[in-house]
């Protein structure tokens, strides 16, 4: 049978090329699979860019042979494959006042998810408005977010390392199904060229897809752990505050063991057992087969007869389709469904409530108060604690910020002496600042200090509503919510 356009005198002369386009959407694309079931098996398509694709994982192989051949830095896994590399935002801790100015990847993915949710639609809220206080002062509107955490017993002991299930917890039939359209197109043009013949366009093809298949399975063949440091049995509660964005404030309750996978914690991307496999090495011999493929297009394709670089360069434009659907998956958002299903949260779940403060004042001290273990324990500490997430957070190097400071830590020893059942009413509480030391100051600053003491006085409230709000909804979600 003669093939369609057999005897066309223009060529197109696109071998050189097809391998370095549609790397990036390739690459990104396979940073994905590691999130879906099945996805593994369902590379076996024609994929442009075998070149970047080649020199990218390629450096995951680790020999001198293999680094000879695709120089560059070993990067862990991790990073290669998108679960490494972000900044966290700084953590201060409550009890311990240990300070971390970057939290890492981990962190970052956590701090995101909370403030994705506090924000997100489709989670129900639960407002609780003050109309007495619609009038108060605002100046940054201050996102608060308070997250338990609780102690579960290890599967793994002995070991900081906690294995992440993969895989998407939905049907993976419909990504297999979306998977199956470029595979059978490929396929299919690959029939046609051997059907007419074309034999050097029928084994580019042909192996394309089976390189791109081998490929992905491999580098899809990775296990994933969440490590975080196990510190020792008697250190005192992890509570601390996150802060995000600068206008959003996680605070974190519970044991430093369970905190410390957000905080520590640190995606692991291993290939065999404890990291030491011939996988690695299979990796290599993949990558070289994809370096072998861009070498292949480059000299058969333009020999090739037009229908035959027709059915080739459709194929890759119905693979370049399909990697650019996988790149447009928020691969984030896959690390955070990943991430909040394997932390020890309570009740298994981000319980917790989000509040909007007038001012970043107000925020911290509902913070400060949220975040202290025990407002009933030892008045000494509870102010100790106090003051260093206050210089944390807040101006110090001023007169005014000082009083203001300093009229807190009294009021928190005032708190943690009275022996209350529960925190009292803020009309009868120490919080109401009855009375409150503005002496010496310039009338500025006296102003300055009433609105300080307000913004106090407002945190307060809200805290007491927050306890109120627990009481009646032990399990609500993040999704709940003060105005």
């Amino acid at each position: 049978m003669e093939a369609p356009l057999k005897h066309a005198n223009f060529n197109l002369n696109i071998g050189g090329i097809v391998g370095f386009l549609g790397g990036e959407e390739a690459i990104s694309a396979m940073e994905s699979m590691h999130f879906y079931r099945y996805r593994k098996w369902l590379g076996w398509y024609n994929s442009p860019g075998s070149y970047t694709i080649a020199k990218h994982y390629g450096r995951l192989a680790r020999s001198r042979i293999w680094d000879g051949i695709y120089p560059g830095p070993n990067d862990e896994p991790a990073k290669l494959l998108g679960m490494d590399g972000e900044q966290g935002p700084p953590y201060r801790g409550i009890i311990s006042g240990t300070t971390l100015n970057d939290t890492g990847h981990v962190g970052h993915v956590f701090a995101q998810y909370c403030h994705n949710l506090a924000t997100s639609e489709e989670h129900s809220s639960n407002s609780v408005v003050d109309e007495s206080t619609t009038n108060e002062r605002t100046t940054k509107v201050m996102n608060v977010i308070i997250v338990d955490f609780e102690e579960k017993a290890s599967n793994n002991e002995g070991t900081d390392l906690t294995p992440l299930a993969l895989g998407d917890t939905k049907s993976p039939l419909r990504p297999v199904a979306i998977a199956l359209v470029p595979i059978s197109l490929n396929i299919a043009c690959c029939i046609l060229c051997g059907l007419y013949r074309e034999w050097y366009a029928f084994g580019v093809i042909l192996y394309g897809i089976l390189c791109n298949g081998i490929a992905c399975y491999f580098i899809g063949s990775a296990e994933v752990f969440l490590k975080h440091p196990s510190p020792s049995e008697y250190s005192p509660p992890g509570n601390g505050i996150l802060e995000y964005k600068s206008d959003t404030l996680i605070v974190c309750r519970g044991s430093e063991r369970a905190i410390n996978h957000v905080v520590k914690g640190k995606f692991i991307v291993r290939y065999g057992k404890e990291g030491k496999d011939v996988t690695y090495h299979k990796i290599g011999f993949s990558a070289i087969s994809l370096t072998t493929q861009f070498i292949g297009q480059l000299f058969l394709i333009p020999i090739s007869d037009l229908f035959g670089q027709i059915m080739f360069l459709s194929s890759l434009a119905i693979s370049w389709i399909y990697n650019a659907y996988l790149s447009s998956i928020d691969k984030e958002q896959l690390q955070r469904r990943l991430l909040m299903k394997h932390l020890p949260l309570k009740n298994n779940q981000c319980t917790g409530t989000k509040l909007q403060l007038p001012t970043r004042t107000s925020a911290v001290v509902f913070a400060l108060l949220c975040g202290l273990p025990d407002l009933q324990g030892d008045p000494e500490t509870n102010v100790e604690c106090a003051k260093g997430i206050m210089c944390h957070l807040l101006p110090t190097n001023t007169k005014v910020w000082g009083r203001w400071q300093a009229e807190i830590a009294s009021k928190i020893r005032e708190l943690s002496s009275e022996m209350h059942p529960s925190p009292p009413r803020p009309a009868d509480g120490p919080f109401r600042f009855a009375e409150y030391d503005d002496k010496g100051l310039i009338e500025m600053d006296k102003k300055l200090l009433k609105d300080l003491i307000d913004d106090a006085r407002r945190g307060y409230e809200f805290y007491h509503k927050f306890l109120n709000l627990k009481q009646n909804a032990p399990t609500s979600g993040l999704g709940d919510s003060l105005a």
